[in-house]
This record gives structure tokens, sequence and C-alpha cells, in this order.
């Protein structure tokens, strides 16, 4: 006769190792992406080429780099918005590398003399949904602890 809690342990056990085994896939998938904010959105079928085409040229004039973007992996996530506020946009590049050299550069794009990539465009690493939660969690508790 099989012990019930056993069985449940074994079950707890094996939903974890496969909980465990996806976020480990899911964070080496996401090594070499990054979500752009503020880009401008054209009515163009073709908007994610021209995206990228954007970004590469922002890197090359306010970072001093050029990435290497994956062909036709650029992609406009969410529907469009009928405030016409672009969407963020999603890049996979080369290798990860080059996404930390991006990353580490993003933090110029605050000095431009552009006013709107100074303003309004954003380079962000592609975080799961819960990493994303705790990156702002970290970000608030920073404010407030700036602002006392």
């Amino acid at each position: 006769m099989v012990d019930k809690d056993c069985v449940r342990r074994f079950h707890r056990v094996k939903l974890s190792s496969r909980y465990f085994r996806y976020t480990l896939t899911d964070r080496e998938r996401r090594k070499q992406n990054l979500i752009i904010t503020g880009l401008p959105e054209s009515d163009d079928n073709d908007d994610a080429e021209q995206a990228e085409y954007m970004f590469v040229k922002i890197c090359e004039e306010h970072l001093n780099l050029k990435p290497l973007p994956v062909h036709q992996k650029t992609q406009r996530l969410g529907k469009k918005n009928k405030d016409g506020k672009p969407r963020r946009l999603f890049v996979k590049l080369q290798s990860e590398n080059c996404v930390k050299d991006v990353l580490t550069a993003a933090k110029n794009l605050r000095l431009s003399d552009d006013e709107y990539v100074r303003k309004s465009v954003y380079i962000n690493a592609d975080l799961s949904p819960v990493e994303a939660k705790l990156a702002y969690e970290k970000r608030q508790k920073r404010r407030e602890r700036l602002a006392l």
C-alpha cells in the first residue's frame, strides 16, 4: 500500500522541478532580447522592419554601438493603441554580450541632445513577469530612499 503523503510530495516535487526547468529555459531564451519603449510607430504593415532600423540608428547615434538584431525577429508587442502611444518593441540580438553592451550604454540616452530620445526612449532587458515585478519593487524602494 502506497502512503498518500508520499504520493503528494512526489507530485509536488515533480511540479516544482518542471517549473524550475521552465524558468531556466525561459531565462536563457530572454537573455538575447531587449524591450524598447517609446520608439515611434508607423502606420505601415512593415513597421517592425522600420522600427528595427530606427533602433539600430538610435544605438549608433546616441550610444556609439552597432547592435546586430536577428533578422525578422523584431516585432511590436500588444495591440495598436487608439491614443497613438507607440507599442513596446521586442528586439532579439545576435548574442548575450551584445545585449549587455546595449543595456550598459542605454543610460546615455538620458544625456542625448535629442529631446524626444532623452525623455521617451527606454531600452530594457526582456524580463519575465515575476522579474519585472521584483525590479519594479526595487525601483520603488530606491525612489522612497532617495526622497527622504
